[in-house]
């Protein structure tokens, strides 16, 4: 499965013995036509089964670049206004983050769509949106990612893509990483931060409920005992036990 601007397709699946090869061309003329100017990423999706029958896939991402660019064009491509880091990690079970950051190198506004790639085997969770970097700004953001069916024991990957325009130029920068898929992926252990004021109220709370079990559980049985052991003589009274 390619993708390119609006223009996909899915080729065929074909069964290849050990040592075989196959290859699946791509009209790069058609895809070019439907790309604004400049360098876009093309994502290939490859789907496969190990020899057990098990479907797995990888994605790729190539770069493709309009023909004909001036000089100058090549140029502008060439001075990335932009630098990213990311960084992959899990959250709790079966759920894992991707977080990244970003760094506007000029003194202009610079509009980034971040873009992740991922196996179908997991599951985007957040939505992807064009996000404003202010002059020499820093812009920290993050994936979410579902495990639908990936195995336990497998590591896949993944790629991450920041695209802006730049002179009326499409242009991106792309990272990569992956996900090991343990059989337990749990989260870092909670950590309660309160400030001074709602540690007052959390006490005051617990105070509360306290004084309540206690007059409940002690307090109260205790106020009916006289009048049961008096009803039974069982405290000095003067009156003979019957």
């Amino acid at each position: 499965f390619v993708q390119a601007g609006g223009w996909t397709h899915e080729f065929d699946a074909v069964n290849l013995a050990a040592g075989e090869e196959h290859i699946w061309t791509l009209p790069l003329a058609e895809i070019q036509k439907q790309m604004p100017r400049g360098r876009a990423p093309m994502p290939i999706m490859i789907r496969y089964q190990d020899t057990n029958g098990y479907p797995f896939s990888v994605p790729e991402v190539r770069l493709l670049e309009t023909p004909g660019l001036s000089a100058d064009e090549q140029k502008t491509l060439a001075a990335v206004p932009l630098r990213a880091s990311m960084a992959v990690g899990p959250i709790r079970h079966n759920e894992f983050q991707v977080r990244y950051e970003m760094e506007n190198l000029t003194a202009e506004n610079l509009r980034v769509t971040p873009k992740i790639w991922i196996p179908e085997e997991l599951r985007l969770m957040t939505v992807q949106i064009p996000l404003e970097i202010k002059p020499h700004g820093k812009l920290e953001g993050f994936f979410q990612i579902h495990n639908e069916k990936a195995l336990a024991k497998s590591y896949y990957n993944l790629f991450a893509t920041f695209e802006f325009k730049q002179k009326n130029l499409v242009n991106f920068i792309q990272l990569s990483g992956g996900v090991s898929i343990t059989a337990e992926s749990l989260a870092p252990p909670f950590h309660l931060q309160l400030n001074s004021r709602q540690w007052w109220m959390l006490l005051g709370g617990l105070f509360i409920l306290g004084w309540l079990a206690l007059h409940r559980l002690v307090l109260q049985p205790l106020r009916g005992t006289p009048y049961l052991l008096r009803k039974h003589g069982a405290i000095g009274s003067g009156e003979p036990q019957k």
